[in-house]
């Protein structure tokens, strides 16, 4: 746990106190919230979302990615998992002081 610094999700609730979606991967101790209201997106019905799909994909000018480019954003996001796993095994293997 030595990362300096920490974006999570999360909800105020009512009385005032925050709620995070998850743990924080930071050196326990004293830290620094700064909190950004987000707009919460509207839930749409299946088919609502289905309308607007293919409302984007059927207008004029609309550019499907290409088989190459869907690889390579694969390839991409592969690579990152296994450095990110990479990462936390040498976590890990580091003897904490």
């Amino acid at each position: 746990m030595s990362t300096a610094t920490a974006s999570i999700s999360g909800v105020v609730l009512p009385d005032g106190s925050l709620q995070v979606s998850g743990k924080l991967a930071v050196t326990p101790g004293p830290v620094r919230v700064t909190v950004e209201a987000v707009a919460q997106s509207p839930q749409l019905s299946h088919s609502e979302l289905l309308s607007q799909l293919d409302a984007a994909v059927t207008r004029p000018g609309y550019q499907p990615r290409t088989r190459e480019q869907v690889d390579a954003d694969l390839s991409e996001m592969r690579d990152d998992s296994e450095r990110e796993l990479a990462l936390r095994v040498a976590r890990r293997q580091v003897p904490q002081a």
